[in-house]
């Protein structure tokens, strides 16, 4: 069946979406979530747009115990990774989304082209999301993005710009699982 959003505008629900991330490095993982302060979808016919906006104050881990959860938070949140004191928000950007010819209830429904804004610092970015009607007439929607944080100014640990980091190389790319509940605007 093909996944169709009525006309309207659609407010997230910021208590039910959330952000998962994932960040790596040669030794593991770690993960957590971050929240959304506020967020909307515009859909007039073909044409579907919205933005998301994540508080960075709200960035947890989730893989480790109390004392090193906060430790590591602490380091994302400084000026190596996400200068969170400085840059209290990160936005998604939803441009345009095309429906895919080709949907099942668990698949890609629509095709995402927007942008992403990190550090002050706003990139392209497309993805392919995947949207559940819900039965209030609002949906959740699904998307995976991988983000390469050094286009961001985050560097540190990055082997494309320094080198001998031993334990302290982290990889590039890190991944954002975000799942966005909406509802009809009335």
């Amino acid at each position: 069946p093909t996944v169709r959003i009525a006309d309207g505008i659609y407010d997230v629900d910021i208590e039910a979406s959330i952000v998962d991330w994932t960040g790596c490095n040669p030794n593991g993982s770690h993960v957590g979530t971050l929240r959304l302060s506020s967020g909307f979808v515009r859909v007039q016919g073909e044409q579907i747009s919205g933005e998301f906006v994540v508080d960075m104050k709200t960035m947890v881990c989730t893989d480790l115990k109390e004392k090193p959860a906060k430790t590591l938070i602490a380091h994302l949140a400084s000026a190596d990774f996400f200068l969170a004191d400085r840059f209290k928000t990160a936005t998604l950007e939803m441009r345009e989304a095309r429906m895919r010819s080709e949907q099942s209830p668990t698949t890609p429904s629509y095709e995402v082209d927007g942008a992403i804004t990190i550090r002050g610092k706003t990139r392209d970015i497309a993805f392919p999301t995947t949207v559940t009607p819900l039965p209030d007439g609002g949906f959740t929607a699904l998307a995976v993005l991988d983000v390469d944080r050094t286009y961001f100014g985050s560097t540190y640990g990055s082997a494309r710009f320094f080198e001998y980091l031993g334990m302290h190389l982290v990889y590039d790319i890190f991944h954002l699982q975000v799942r966005i509940v909406a509802k009809r605007r009335a």
